[in-house]
């Protein structure tokens, strides 16, 4: 219904939906979300897991795909940290084994062990003027990152 009612706006704006989203694309950028499981089998499979998140939490990457890190959250330590400045601020949710990894030209990774299957669950936003910009600096933060987690 929701979209019948937009359609039905742009429509007397002389516009259509598509008209709407490109204008939206042009004044905000377009946003991609990408999500890649990365699976870690076995008996060793949890322990991968854990070893993992361990690493990032210590020795966080500096950079990911040419962008540098701006601010690294832990909501098991429920903290975000800026890391031009050094200063932290509490994250006020509920406690979970998650990491964010903000970057340089709104691009974010985030990163939590699945709850229900032996996979590590790597959520990615990348921005850019185009899809095709988004996408390509998507594959780029993805390539990278894969070697920091070792796939």
């Amino acid at each position: 219904m929701l979209i019948c009612e937009m359609a039905a706006y742009y429509r007397t704006c002389g516009i259509s939906l598509i008209e709407a989203r490109e204008r939206m694309y042009k004044k905000y950028g377009v946003y991609k979300h990408m999500l890649k499981s990365f699976t870690c089998e076995g008996i060793t499979g949890m322990e991968r897991m854990k070893e993992i998140m361990t690493s990032l939490r210590t020795n966080p990457p500096a950079c990911v795909g040419g962008l540098s890190l701006v601010e690294f959250s832990d909501y098991a330590a429920s903290e975000t940290k800026n890391i031009k400045t050094g200063e932290t601020t509490a994250i006020t949710l509920p406690k979970s084994d998650v990491l964010v990894f903000t970057l340089e030209n709104n691009a974010t990774i985030i990163i939590r062990p699945s709850g229900t299957e032996p996979k590590i669950k790597v959520y990615y936003t990348t921005t850019g003027n185009t899809q095709e910009e988004a996408t390509a600096l998507y594959e780029k933060l993805d390539g990278d990152f894969r070697k920091v987690l070792g796939f």
